[in-house]
């Protein structure tokens, strides 16, 4: 199962790593892509409901479903995924343990809104308030159509993407996606994700990927790094890590899966592999 979404606050389900749809396919994975609520309008425990109950249909509700079209999805089994504000849910979700998780991938995650980086503003031109105005003030929203042109350098961002730029040029990341003051210590923590990794009970952190381009301009490369060392301390050995030189973010948005050497460079090709040992293992 899949999230991403551009810092909780634009984009939808369609908007999916180019490699995933067929690397599924050739693998026999089905593959679900989640709706969540965004911000401002929600906050992130809102979304991580949101991706709560998507799991829950996965395991509930898809296996009958596909059987009656003549397809089998086991629901014990599931992976989860996603890339930035999405690798963050997937790493919270992930700490729930819930049985049918079997494997966790994060793309280039946010993890931990008190790292320094988020108080400096992004290498992007500024966006004015009122250009985003109808994103901020306007109603809820579970998704959004994908605006963002990943192949530029720096990517392009237009509709509500560019709420995303003015929600980290003004230093709202707190407000907007946990309803906290700029410097409220306390509930960054609470959502931490290397905590989460830190605190699980020992052997009950599933198997866990983490792929991060070393040159990313929105969120940076310790976040990937920090999680990457608390699995480590963890000793139990079930983790693939690697940082991609040379590489931003969105690097799984403008891969080209038919470049078997381009996949191999970016990580995306051993992280498939270590997800897919973990959905088969014990079968």
């Amino acid at each position: 199962m899949h999230t991403a979404f551009l810092g909780l606050v634009a984009n939808d389900s369609t908007d999916i790593p180019r490699f995933l749809p067929a690397f599924c396919d050739r693998d026999g994975v089905a593959l679900v892509s989640a709706n969540y609520r965004l911000a401002p309008q929600a906050y992130l425990p809102e979304s991580l409901a949101d991706v709560r109950d998507a799991l829950a249909w996965c395991t509930e509700t898809l296996p009958d479903s596909a059987g009656s079209r003549g397809h089998l999805v086991d629901g014990t089994r599931v992976a989860l995924s996603g890339g930035s504000m999405g690798g963050w849910l997937t790493l919270l979700l992930g700490s729930e343990q819930h049985a049918c998780v079997r494997a966790l991938a994060a793309l280039y995650p946010m993890t931990n809104l008190s790292d320094e980086n988020f108080s400096v503003a992004p290498p992007i031109p500024p966006i004015p308030r009122s250009v985003v105005a109808p994103y901020i003030d306007g109603p809820m929203a579970a998704g959004a159509t994908p605006d963002t042109d990943y192949a530029a350098h720096p990517p392009i961002f237009t509709g509500r993407s560019r709420a995303v730029v003015y929600m980290a040029q003004e230093h709202l990341w707190a407000p907007w996606i946990l309803r906290a003051a700029p410097d409220d210590a306390a509930a960054p923590a609470a959502w931490d994700a290397r905590l989460k990794v830190r605190d699980a009970p020992p052997g009950r952190w599933p198997p866990t990927a983490v792929v991060h381009g070393a040159d990313d301009m929105l969120i940076p490369p310790s976040n990937g790094s920090d999680i990457a060392d608390a699995l480590k301390a963890r000793g139990e050995g079930r983790f693939f890590w690697q940082l991609v030189p040379n590489a931003g973010h969105f690097l799984d948005m403008i891969c080209d899966p038919r470049d078997d050497a381009g996949m191999d460079a970016l990580g995306l090709t051993p992280l498939w592999a270590f997800v897919l040992a973990a959905l088969r293992s014990g079968k």
